[in-house]
């Protein structure tokens, strides 16, 4: 009969490298939202002894300047921590978008592949149907010889 090709592996080949993409762009994702992640632990580290700094601050004697530019590093940090903030959250969202990407490709190389598995399958069972109606055949053709057994 021959050998077994699948007409479509060009498209499982096209679908595969589709969904090995999504899901490069999901683990890339996944990095930059680590990297912000500890960009935001950092941020409320430096917030967090700024407060601190400011606060022993007001135990001995009251220093206007350095207090006002304590409480701007505040306020700065707090800024940086809402757009890092701001930041994860859309980078979430695209996170969900390509996790979403990522599943219907998948499906799409598993569906292929079934059929694929099946078209294989149905090749099989027609090649040997086909060596049997030959043995069939080579057995019918000889009449006068009886099998030795």
């Amino acid at each position: 009969m021959g050998r077994f090709i699948f007409r479509l592996q060009s498209v499982l080949d096209v679908r595969a490298t589709a969904c090995n993409e999504c899901r490069a762009r999901l683990a890339e994702s996944f990095a930059a939202a680590a990297e912000l992640d500890g960009r935001r632990q950092s941020i409320e580290r430096e917030l967090a002894a700024a407060v601190q700094l400011r606060q022993a601050g007001r135990k001995g004697p009251l220093d206007v300047q350095h207090l006002a530019s304590v409480q701007r590093y505040e306020q700065l940090l707090r800024g940086d921590l809402g757009i890092v903030g701001e930041q994860i959250h859309a980078l979430e969202q695209r996170i969900e978008r390509e996790r979403e990407a990522l599943i219907v490709a998948d499906r799409q190389v598993r569906l292929l592949e079934r059929l694929r598995e099946k078209q294989l399958a149905r090749h099989r069972q027609q090649e040997s149907a086909s060596e049997l109606r030959e043995l069939d055949d080579l057995l019918r053709s000889a009449p006068g010889e009886k099998p030795q057994g």
